[in-house]
Formats: structure tokens, C-alpha cells, sequence
């Protein structure tokens, strides 16, 4: 078995608040992270999968579900917008919540039993992984 782990770039914003606490507890907890208008990032997502040698095919299938099922949604958009949108109740959109629901969306197809792992690069000093 090989592991091939392909690289996407993601532009988008969050603000990290919790509907479930007060103004002064969202701040303690979130500090800057709760602005009004929250912040931007472009985040990493790192999705590494089985394959067989040369398996171009399935290369240009991954490529493109994560694009249909991840970037569209998301690229240049409100991460707490689309959590809600999508179903997500009090969506905090943590690094710890975002790998999550990245990895429950794509586990929705066939292709996902070929995925190992997805990893979410927030910052240089942060990121997040799910195991498939």
C-alpha cells in the first residue's frame, strides 16, 4: 500500500464564539478570536489516501471531491455561516470542530474508504488531523 497525501488551500474566515456562554465567558475563552467580524485564515488541508502505484484515476477523483465537497462550500466564506447552513448546531468553528466536519462531510462517499487521514493547517503552529 502506498499513502499519497495531496495538499489544498482554503481561504476563509471564522469568528469563535459559543452561543451557549455569555459576552464576558466568549471572551475570556476566545479572546481576539470572537471579534465581530472574526478573522481570516488560509488554511491548509492536508488529505492523505490508499492507492495502488500510478492510480492516476483515483488521484483526479480525490482532487475533485474534495474540491466539490470542501473548497466550493467553503473557499472565501464564513466557516460559522456554512456550519450553520449545513446543520451544525452552535457551530464554534475550533481547528478541533473544522477537521471533524471536513472529515464527516467527505466520509459521506464511496471514494472515503480509500482516505487515511485529513489534516487541517490553521497556522504554521497548528493543526489538526482525523483517521478515516
Amino acid at each position: 500500500m502506498i499513502l499519497k497525501t495531496k495538499t489544498y488551500k482554503l481561504p476563509c474566515h471564522h469568528r469563535l464564539i459559543s452561543n451557549q456562554l455569555s459576552h464576558k465567558s466568549n471572551l475570556k475563552i476566545f479572546s481576539k478570536c470572537m471579534g465581530l467580524y472574526g478573522h481570516g485564515h488560509e488554511y491548509l488541508i492536508r488529505l492523505s489516501f490508499r492507492l495502488q502505484t500510478n492510480d492516476f484515476e483515483l488521484e483526479k477523483k480525490v482532487d475533485q471531491h474534495i474540491y466539490d465537497k470542501v473548497i466550493k462550500l467553503f473557499s472565501h466564506q464564513s466557516l460559522n455561516k456554512v456550519f450553520k447552513d449545513i446543520g451544525i448546531q452552535n457551530p464554534i468553528t475550533t481547528g478541533e470542530q473544522i477537521v471533524l466536519i471536513f472529515a464527516n462531510i467527505l466520509n459521506q462517499d464511496i471514494i472515503s474508504k480509500n482516505y487515511y487521514k485529513i489534516e487541517v493547517v490553521e497556522t504554521p503552529k497548528n493543526s489538526f488531523y482525523h483517521f478515516f
